[in-house]
């Protein structure tokens, strides 16, 4: 195989390295407080995989101008998307730590919601009390949802970013 034969079948599997990355967010269902464990675990490894593919890029173009030290048009090209892929892997990190903080005000509105069940249980609290706790409860789930349509969003925009 030629250099330039090996050159594209090496560029097109970086190419689908991504795509299933891609893919993998893309196909990612989040309904539940549960799925943001996956899609956190998704993302670093999307993360991870572009990390690799850029450095995969990055290395063919070094090695092109350890022989053609002011470049060519093929490393330049690969440095390019070196870079972009680089910038889709901070996108994905930073999708990363956004719904891990989500998760973690999720965590937060669970324990405040497990409180006021259990005052709810109490048969000694007052109607108006009751009635508080249960407008707080519904405010709650709906903070709950408006989180995860939060994440699911994270995650779309993440993996829409590629641009390879």
């Amino acid at each position: 195989m030629g250099a330039v034969k090996r050159l594209k079948a090496r560029k097109e599997y970086k190419c689908e390295k991504c795509g299933a990355a891609q893919e993998a967010l893309e196909d990612l269902s989040i309904e539940t407080v549960e799925d943001l464990e996956t899609a956190i675990e998704e993302l670093d490894n999307a993360q991870n995989e572009a990390q690799e593919v850029s450095d995969e890029y990055n290395e063919g173009a070094d090695n092109i101008e350890e022989y053609f030290p002011s470049g060519t048009p093929q490393s330049e090209e690969m440095r390019e998307k070196a870079d972009e892929v680089s910038s889709w892997a901070d996108e994905l990190d930073s999708a990363k730590s956004d719904i891990e903080d989500l998760k973690s005000d999720i965590e937060e509105l669970q324990d405040e919601k497990e409180k006021l069940e259990e005052e709810l249980e109490h048969a000694n609290i007052t109607e108006e009390r009751r009635e508080e706790i249960e407008e707080r409860l519904s405010e709650i789930e709906d903070e709950i949802q408006e989180k995860i349509d939060e994440a699911k969003d994270k995650v779309d925009e993440a993996a829409s970013a590629l641009n390879v």
